[in-house]
């Protein structure tokens, strides 16, 4: 009788376990989370001659597909516009195994008096829960006669909640 109650007692527990957890995924799913920027570099110059892309790809094989949006912007945040009023932004939807690039030749926007332009990559991810995003960037300058890579640089991961304090041995 008392294993009977017992057992009669998970059963009840564990579909309500399941039932909160379909549950709250449904409502997970109707509302996305909040583009982050995952990939972090600091301010860059580039000269005539060069063409700037950054990449970013999906290299987790059994993920969701990740939402992304690549963008430069100014030393002031603002996205860098070209002269036909568009930004220098994409945004994406890359699958496992997927990749992509956003690239523009600096020398479309400087001035003629200018030599150099200074501006910041930025990659947005839509994080999922606490999955780690699994969209990694890069950025090359490529010299635009010889299509060498001059510099390839890997964004760094952007650190949130990081406890260096943390204990990882249960204490008893």
């Amino acid at each position: 009788m008392k294993t009977k109650r017992h057992v009669v007692g998970l059963a009840a527990i564990g579909t309500l376990g399941l039932a909160a957890a379909l549950l709250g995924s449904r409502v997970r799913a109707q509302s996305p989370p909040p583009l982050v920027a995952t990939g972090q570099f600091g301010v860059m110059g580039a000269i005539r001659g060069e063409i700037v892309r950054l990449s970013v790809s999906n290299i987790n094989l059994l993920a969701p597909p990740c939402h992304a949006t690549l963008e430069f912007v100014d030393l002031n945040g603002d996205v860098l516009m070209l002269a036909t009023g568009a930004p220098v932004r994409r945004k994406v939807e890359l699958e496992p195994g997927h990749s992509a690039i956003l690239q523009f030749l600096p020398a479309a926007l400087l001035q003629p008096d200018q030599t150099r332009l200074n501006f910041r990559p930025v990659l947005l991810v839509q994080l999922d829960g606490d999955i780690p995003p699994p969209c990694v960037p890069s950025l090359e300058f490529i010299n635009g006669t010889t299509g060498q890579t001059r510099l390839a640089v890997p964004g760094a991961e952007r650190l949130t909640g990081f406890n260096h304090n943390e204990t990882l041995v249960e204490d008893r």
